[in-house]
């Protein structure tokens, strides 16, 4: 199985066949709110705001990656250079801790044939007390409503689809997920945590239409 990113980190490469990036699809259409946002600052600082804040979410990403995978030499390096994520890894460990039965899958490539999209998943996961799995994606910044088409319209459906392609015995260590929820450890205030639950019908649909439009562009 070879899976790898274009060179402009906009596409997935599966074996030979290339597929859209989920985040991509999710956030396709026009955003007002970022334009007016843009204006406001203007678009130099707006481009400095936007890097420090995908540089740290890359590292969160990382550190919790590390310590939910049980490897903390991974966790200690990284704090060697970042002594400020300390807070938010306590607070996904306290969440984790709290709330989370076992993880099935962390930092996992998943794809669709149907919709020739593909994304990297955060974590899927048992919630105590759940009989089923639900995605749940590691969030930095704002838990805005795009985020739902994302996780519930993109994640869930095209993940239900992936595992039915892995081998009978892999299946059976794969639920079916019915839920979504994202964890947001905000970068501006690190030592708080939010949970929302982005499972709604209205975000499938609204997934569905947008890669229509995406296979009918990239044709």
């Amino acid at each position: 199985m070879k899976i790898k990113l274009t060179d402009d980190q906009r596409q997935y490469i599966i074996n030979g066949k290339t597929y859209s990036r989920v985040s991509d699809i999710a956030g396709a259409g026009e955003k007002p709110w970022l334009e007016a946002w843009k204006l406001r600052v203007g678009e130099v600082e707006a481009e400095r705001i936007a890097k420090m804040s995908a540089d740290y979410g890359e590292l969160v990403h990382e550190i919790t990656m590390w310590n939910d995978l049980k490897k903390p030499k991974g966790v200690k390096e990284i704090l060697k250079q970042h002594k400020g994520l300390l807070h938010p890894l306590l607070n996904w460990q306290d969440w984790v801790d709290a709330y989370i039965e076992k993880w099935i899958l962390i930092e996992s490539i998943i794809w669709s044939e149907k919709w020739r999209a593909a994304g990297r998943l955060d974590r899927l996961g048992i919630i105590k007390g759940d009989r089923y799995t639900t995605v749940v994606d590691i969030k930095t910044g704002s838990l805005y409503d795009e985020i739902g088409v994302q996780i519930y319209g993109g994640y869930v459906p095209i993940y239900n689809e992936w595992r039915l392609i892995q081998s009978k015995k892999r299946q059976k260590e794969l639920p079916i997920a019915m839920r979504a929820l994202a964890v947001n450890l905000p970068r501006n205030n690190p030592s708080a945590i939010h949970v929302k639950d982005y499972t709604k019908a209205k975000y499938l649909d609204e997934f569905e239409s947008k890669a229509e439009l995406f296979q009918a562009m990239n044709k």
